[in-house]
């Protein structure tokens, strides 16, 4: 693995104070599935131009600024500048790197039975991969209120190190990285275009492996933490002899550092296998649609489910199967070839605090369905085979979300579906960004001593 994966998430850590012990993980027999993720979490997106020269540069014979305007088109063409305010207009004063600040929302959803053994063997310091799973993980990027970025990943990989040095005077931490959509390219040749992902870098410090005596280790014991992705982007051009080449665009660099434990939450899913409301069916990377119709970044993301691989379990005679999506506020389901959708089981009290119901809408009939309640749809009017439904009237202020904790399980009863069977949720987005709320700084020894990993900001280009 590359050293980048723990060395640019540790350089967030510098800033950041103490999460504390607010973390707290729902009990699941058997954990295997988990979601980590972030909310409101202050970002600082740097870019930098790297298909031309210092855009201030005057040529000394005509006095032209001989890059400035390929700089313009890369910034405000190629790149997603989070603020446009920001790129300049004239080369007096312009510089390589613009910077842009923003908030992120985000969940890293991932396999975490690797980690269920004995990590303290793991001493090397650029890190080992232990796995990489399907699971689905969302991004959103806000800007006073306004979607700026954010996508969906299909796969997460789960890296350690223990022990790692970070500081001059031998202090150590523990470190596990969570990297949703990494780049092949990106670790082995630096000159092919690819991202580190999103990663999560989280430490419970020097002896959170340790403590963990081979089982899973309790996230609820970290306490710093950051976010970080960075991306290379390269174009393309044909040159006199008729070749493309691959150039050098621009490079992105996005950090922040997790400052409260209000930013932070923890969802255990246990098998994931759809068996019950904490154990729901989760989405799966190969199929998932990232983007909405207007090809906004997750304006309106269509979620994909395995129902037929699922676990039903009996409730009151009827085989349910629950399904959870990474984004719940508001949801169009829909079953794609063989099959039909029997019924629906709301979410109860217990999962979602919603006392006054939901409506339903299916084949034309709409009808109120209560907490915990099972609607038979051949019993109560809706004619024909149901193959889509609309669950609306969710209470806006529960704020349901990826960064909130509590999440939207319901159950749904089949028949008819096979291998070709697909499930699909349609999910509605709503803005919950959350205020930081910085906590008291006590752990000024050992985030001094990670100064020693410095360079987090990008370096800048010379003319």
């Amino acid at each position: 693995m590359n050293r980048k994966i723990f060395a640019s998430g540790l350089t967030a850590l510098l800033s950041t104070t103490v999460i504390g012990t607010q973390l707290q993980a729902e009990t699941v027999s058997s954990p295997d599935i988990f979601q980590i993720g972030v909310s409101g979490l202050a970002i600082q997106q740097d870019i930098l131009v790297t298909g031309v020269g210092a855009p201030w540069y005057q040529d000394p014979e005509t006095g032209d600024f001989i890059f400035f305007d390929e700089y313009s088109r890369i910034l405000n063409e190629e790149a997603n500048v989070f603020d446009p305010d920001q790129i300049p207009t004239s080369p007096i004063g312009a510089d390589s790197v613009v910077s842009s600040t923003a908030s992120l929302t985000g969940a890293w959803t991932f396999d975490a039975s690797v980690l269920a053994q004995d990590l303290t063997v793991f001493t090397d310091q650029d890190g080992t991969e232990l796995g990489t799973s399907d699971q689905v993980s969302t991004f959103r990027v806000t800007r006073d209120g306004e979607t700026v970025g954010g996508g969906t990943t299909g796969s997460t990989s789960v890296f350690v190190a223990n022990n790692v040095v970070v500081g001059t005077r031998g202090e150590t931490l523990d470190l596990i990285a969570i990297v949703a959509g990494r780049s092949p390219g990106f670790d082995f040749d630096s000159g092919m275009p690819g991202s580190s992902g999103v990663q999560l870098v989280l430490s419970g410090g020097p002896d959170w492996f340790e403590d963990a005596a081979g089982a899973i280790p309790d996230f609820s014991e970290v306490i710093i933490g950051a976010a970080d992705y960075e991306e290379y982007v390269f174009g393309e051009f044909t040159d006199d002899e008729g070749v493309r080449q691959s150039v050098p665009l621009y490079e992105e660099r996005i950090v922040g550092a997790i400052t409260s434990g209000d930013q932070i939450f923890i969802n255990q899913f246990g098998a994931a296998d759809g068996s019950s409301e904490t154990s729901p069916l989760l989405p799966t990377g190969s199929a998932t649609v990232t983007d909405g119709d207007d090809g906004e970044p997750l304006s309106n993301p269509v979620f994909g489910f395995d129902v037929a691989g699922a676990t039903a379990v009996d409730v009151d005679g009827v085989d349910i199967v629950f399904v959870d999506p990474l984004i719940a506020v508001g949801y169009t389901y829909e079953l794609t070839g063989a099959g039909e959708i029997l019924g629906i089981l709301a979410p109860t009290l217990a999962a979602v605090g919603d006392a006054d119901g939901y409506l339903v809408t299916a084949n034309g009939v709409t009808f109120r369905i209560e907490p915990g309640e099972y609607y038979a749809f051949a019993d109560n009017g809706v004619l024909g085979a149901v193959t889509s439904l609309l669950l609306s009237d969710i209470d806006p202020s529960l704020m349901i979300d990826p960064a909130d904790a509590t999440t939207f399980v319901a159950g749904f009863a089949f028949a008819g579906e096979d291998s070709t069977t697909g499930f699909t949720q349609q999910a509605t987005v709503v803005d919950t960004d959350v205020a930081p709320v910085p906590l008291p700084a006590g752990m000024s020894l050992m985030l001094g001593a990670m100064a020693l990993l410095g360079g987090a900001k990008l370096r800048r280009r010379q003319a």
